[in-house]
């Protein structure tokens, strides 16, 4: 499903900075990856990769055959919305849409129906339905992640790439996050890569990988 070769995210400054440092790996489809390490180890940075939401320095990365960096800007756009699902720490959520309104943007935005059956079952389990007409602005951080966790599932990507996907939630939701995410898997055959401090989430997956100053340890 996907593989990441030779990748390399350097940032020239006085002293340069190897965020990457010539990675590379293979997830396959279906699997449930988290990826670890102490903060500033690269783990974002290599998740923005991946995703093609950022450039590397150097390297290739390769999702269902398709090599992502040699696409232009719009095809990649494009890529993403098409097979990727995002779940963000800051959320990204849009401040003018209702709830339900971002829940369905990228769905939407693709030109597809959206899966009432799939929205019901998701918001009931993500505890949203009596939030669904208010704005973000009126949500709690663990709210807001629950929204940008529901709009990233609804629409049946083939990748899930999820940075801190439970940092602002309790433990109990925590849990149901994660057996959402693999509910998912096993019922579209999705592959989900996240990032996580939390070691009993990190425990959960089929495969930890470990990072440290920007290489696979």
């Amino acid at each position: 499903m996907l593989k990441a070769k030779n990748l390399k995210k350097y940032y020239n400054s006085t002293n340069q900075i190897k965020a990457v440092d010539d990675i590379t790996f293979s997830v396959n489809k279906g699997e449930f990856v988290a990826i670890v390490g102490k903060s500033g180890s690269g783990k974002t940075t290599l998740l923005n990769l991946l995703g093609a939401l950022d450039t590397p320095t150097e390297g290739e990365v390769i999702i269902s055959e398709e090599s992502i960096f040699s696409l232009g800007e719009n095809e990649r756009t494009v890529f993403r919305r098409k097979n990727i699902g995002f779940v963000f720490q800051s959320f990204n959520l849009l401040q003018a849409l209702s709830v339900y309104e971002n829940i369905i943007l990228p769905v939407k935005l693709d030109g597809k129906d959206v899966d009432t059956e799939l929205l019901d079952e998701i918001i009931d389990k993500l505890e949203l339905r009596e939030k669904l007409n208010e704005y973000p602005t009126s949500l709690s951080g663990g709210q807001q992640q629950r929204v940008a966790i529901a709009r990233a599932i609804l629409q049946k990507p083939k990748l899930v790439f999820a940075d801190e996907p439970t940092g602002n939630l309790d433990t109990a939701t925590s849990e149901e996050v994660i057996e959402l995410f693999k509910l998912m898997k096993e019922r579209f055959g999705q592959t989900v890569i996240i990032i996580t401090h939390n070691e009993a989430i990190a425990k959960t997956a089929d495969r930890i990988i470990t990072i440290e100053d920007g290489r696979l340890k």
